[in-house]
């Protein structure tokens, strides 16, 4: 009968363990595919512009972070690392730079700046974010972001 106590009570602290990892959750990470198209891309339509974009994104949940740098990039300024970001040029994409950005997590919008984009094909729907403070913006899926203009 011991025993079986003991055994309820190690199954029961394990369960208690696993249940607060998962509540506690881990960073999401960029996504690993290997084919250009296979995860989100950025395309700096002649914004006049650099354009910051990153292949990490630290949380599940959320959709903006405020800050010139996201917190799980170990690897900044570089197009040949996972968990990276790196400046994407005025008429480039992210889509042909390295495999590591065929899965682009998030853009940012500088401070001080409006960012004038839309989302897939929505030419005729664009979006403008105007940071007071530098924001990365969460691209999720295979979401295409063309940014069309940066008015600083």
């Amino acid at each position: 009968m011991r025993a079986r106590k003991a055994f309820v009570a190690v199954v029961s602290i394990a369960m208690l363990v696993a249940g607060s990892v998962a509540v506690i959750g881990s960073p999401a990470q960029a996504g690993t595919c290997r084919t250009s198209g296979c995860g989100g891309t950025v395309i700096n339509r002649g914004s006049g512009s650099w354009v910051k974009v990153s292949n990490a994104w630290c949380w599940k949940v959320r959709f903006t972070y405020v800050g010139s740098k996201l917190p799980c990039v170990s690897h900044p300024n570089t197009w040949y690392a996972w968990n990276a970001d790196a400046s994407l040029t005025s008429g480039d994409t992210s889509a042909y730079k390295s495999t590591y950005y065929y899965d682009v997590d998030a853009f940012l919008a500088r401070a001080g700046c409006t960012t004038i984009y839309y989302y897939n094909d929505a030419r005729r729907y664009p979006q403008s974010y105007h940071a007071s403070s530098n924001t990365w913006i969460r691209i999720t899926g295979q979401t295409r972001v063309s940014i069309t203009r940066i008015i600083c």
